[in-house]
């Protein structure tokens, strides 16, 4: 069916003549292809590495704009009874966002960045990235953790990925992190993993 038109996507396409499906394909690409859950989640443990450029600064904000104008809205897990392709494509928007809010939260220059591209979108744009940032802060201190109503949150104190990221809750002894790319999850024994209190 027809897409939902989110206020993003709606100011997207009127402001940049731009398809909803087009931006929908590039930020799979961008969140399945050019990200990774392994990047640092704090600027200041990134060192050298491409977490601590200029540019990857700059792409995250790219990214927050990407995914405000695809709709991306994090929220509860889906129940079962909808469509597998749905559930899917809900989870990986909401490990998108969960990653890339801890990414800007880390990083004033990725935030500042973010906010200077999504400020031609008013205060729906403004409050979106607001409330992104506070999810970021909250994961980042583990402090005030957000419910997400059907996800565990989890961090692996042996550096597997960095930061916290979403996972389905199991009922055997592994643990199903949900990631931005390829492949629905990512499988750990369960204590290889932490989950967020």
């Amino acid at each position: 069916g027809e897409a939902p038109e989110y206020p993003g996507r709606a100011s997207a396409k009127k402001m940049h003549g731009v398809k909803p499906e087009t931006l929908e394909a590039l930020a799979e690409l961008v969140f399945s292809s050019i990200f990774s859950e392994k990047q640092c989640s704090d600027s200041d443990a990134a060192g050298s590495g491409i977490s601590s450029s200029h540019e990857y600064h700059m792409l995250l904000g790219f990214a927050a704009w990407l995914a405000w104008v695809s709709g991306y809205q994090l929220a509860s897990r889906l129940r079962l009874s909808v469509m597998r392709d749905d559930r899917y494509q809900h989870n990986r928007e909401n490990a998108a966002l969960v990653f890339l809010a801890q990414r800007l939260c880390g990083n004033e220059s990725a935030s500042l960045e973010a906010a200077r591209l999504l400020s031609d979108y008013g205060q729906p744009a403004n409050a979106w990235l607001s409330g992104l940032l506070k999810v970021g802060h909250a994961l980042l201190d583990q402090q005030d953790v957000p419910e997400l109503s059907g996800y565990d949150l989890v961090y692996s104190p042996k550096g597997a990925f960095s930061g916290v990221m979403l996972a389905l809750p199991s009922e055997d002894d592994n643990v199903y992190v949900i990631k931005m790319g390829a492949g629905e999850t990512g499988r750990f024994r369960k204590g290889y993993l932490k989950t967020l209190s």
